[in-house]
């Protein structure tokens, strides 16, 4: 008996291309959909979608939640937006309020507002901005960053310019680009401090920056630095900042500082 031969499987064919989003839907109140697709989405009220959104323009306000993805063009919220999957954009992602995203976030630009958390990394071919916190478990990509309020980002910062506004106390891995820049306010409760690792740039101007290694052409350090190393020319110095090893050892027992 001859040996049985299973046919070879056909070559995967190609997925047929999606058709294009189409029509407008408005939502109002307290709403369930399973999944969202259309050119125009509004809603306001509570909207629950259990699956993927995908739009070419959405303006979200109230409490949304997404199980699934979203994708398209531009999308704008304002309240409580928590997603559950990723955002990939062609356009603008701008959002104000209490914020959380489970899977990263690609878009075009960025602008944010409020308490945001981000699990995943941040990735824009333009500008990333946000006021208030935003708090993430990777890094940003993006062409700028801007900030005003405090940053947990947990990897590293990778843009042509990075400039911070610090309210509050921050946390960077490390930080490479062009130019960098931090301030915080001159108000005697309004000021932070940044923690980082490495910076790495052409032009850096620091205030109440804590890094362990800065290397750049020009260095600026204003009030309120401790910086372990620098490689490169410092052009201007504050009384307050200090350049080499710190030694930090708790008090002894009962004796405060």
């Amino acid at each position: 008996m001859s040996a049985s031969t299973t046919p070879p499987a056909p070559p995967n064919a190609a997925a047929p291309p999606s058709p294009p989003r189409s029509g407008e839907i408005r939502d109002t109140g307290a709403v369930r959909r399973d999944s969202v697709r259309a050119q125009r989405w509004t809603a306001s009220g509570a909207v629950k979608v259990l699956g993927d959104v995908d739009v070419d323009d959405a303006n979200l306000s109230g409490l949304a939640s997404v199980r699934g993805n979203l994708t398209g063009g531009s999308v704008a919220a304002s309240g409580t937006f928590d997603l559950g999957g990723s955002v990939r954009l062609t356009g603008t992602l701008r959002a104000a309020g209490t914020i959380t995203i489970a899977q990263g976030v690609q878009v075009a630009e960025l602008d944010l507002s409020g308490s945001v958390s981000v699990h995943g990394p941040v990735r824009a071919t333009g500008r990333v901005q946000w006021k208030g916190s935003l708090e993430t478990t990777e890094g940003i990509a993006a062409d700028r960053v801007e900030f005003e309020g405090r940053g947990a980002i947990a990897g590293a910062v990778v843009a042509r310019s990075l400039d911070g506004r610090l309210r509050g106390d921050s946390k960077i891995g490390s930080i490479v680009a062009d130019r960098v820049r931090f301030t915080r306010p001159a108000r005697l409760f309004g000021g932070g401090h940044l923690e980082v690792l490495t910076i790495e740039a052409q032009e850096v101007e620091l205030e109440a920056v804590h890094a362990q290694y800065v290397k750049a052409g020009k260095v600026v350090l204003g009030p309120g630095c401790q910086i372990a190393r620098v490689d490169g020319t410092i052009s201007r110095q504050h009384p307050s900042s200090h350049v080499g090893p710190v030694s930090q050892t708790p008090p002894p027992y009962g004796l405060m500082r």
